[in-house]
């Protein structure tokens, strides 16, 4: 499985219907471990360092506008 990169993004957590399998450095990896019969759902996170100015006009936003994140 590929995806477009993400610039700033140093690495990407794979997850596998909701369980944490590895982290990659590159946009790309290969599930050798699955069931050829079965369906599977993929979830990836990609974590880069965000300015704090930023960070803090995004949770004043937040909190605003009543968002919550998880």
């Amino acid at each position: 499985m590929q995806w477009d990169e993400v610039a700033g993004v140093e690495n990407y957590e794979v997850f596998r219907n909701g369980d944490y399998l590895f982290t990659v450095e590159k946009s790309e990896f290969v599930d050798l471990t699955i069931n050829q019969y079965e369906k599977y759902t993929y979830t990836i996170k990609g974590k880069k360092l965000v300015d704090s100015e930023v960070y803090e006009k995004t949770l004043t936003y937040l909190e605003e506008n009543n968002i919550q994140m998880s």
